[in-house]
C-alpha cells in the first residue's frame, strides 16, 4: 500500500488539476464575452441621401491611339496615312509651333 500509512484497503491518490478542460472553458468564456459585447454596441449612423447620375454620357473616346512610322518617315494614325503630321490634329508640337 503505497499512498497511506494507515491500515485502510482503499488507495489514496493525489489530486491532479487537468489543464485541457480549463483551456476549453476559458476559450468558451472569451467567445461568449466577445459576442455579448458586440451585441451591446449601439451602431450609430447618419442617413445620407446620395446623388444619382441622370445626365452622364458614356466616354466612347479611346484612351490611346496607334501611331506607326514607316521606313520613309510617313506617319500613320489608327492605320490611316497622315503624311503631313505637323498639320494633323493628332500631333501637337511641344514648343508651340504650328
Amino acid at each position: 500500500m503505497h499512498g497511506s500509512h494507515s491500515s485502510s484497503p482503499v488507495l489514496i491518490k493525489k489530486a491532479r488539476i487537468e489543464i485541457i478542460p480549463l483551456i476549453d472553458i476559458m476559450f468558451f468564456l472569451l467567445a461568449s464575452f466577445m459576442l455579448v459585447s458586440l451585441t451591446m454596441m449601439n451602431m450609430k449612423a447618419i442617413v445620407v441621401n446620395l446623388p444619382t447620375a441622370t445626365s452622364a454620357q458614356p466616354n466612347t473616346k479611346p484612351d490611346f491611339i496607334i501611331v506607326s512610322v514607316d521606313a520613309l518617315g510617313d506617319f500613320y494614325f489608327e492605320k490611316a496615312s497622315d503624311v503631313c503630321a505637323r498639320r494633323s490634329p493628332h500631333v501637337r508640337d511641344p514648343e508651340g509651333r504650328s
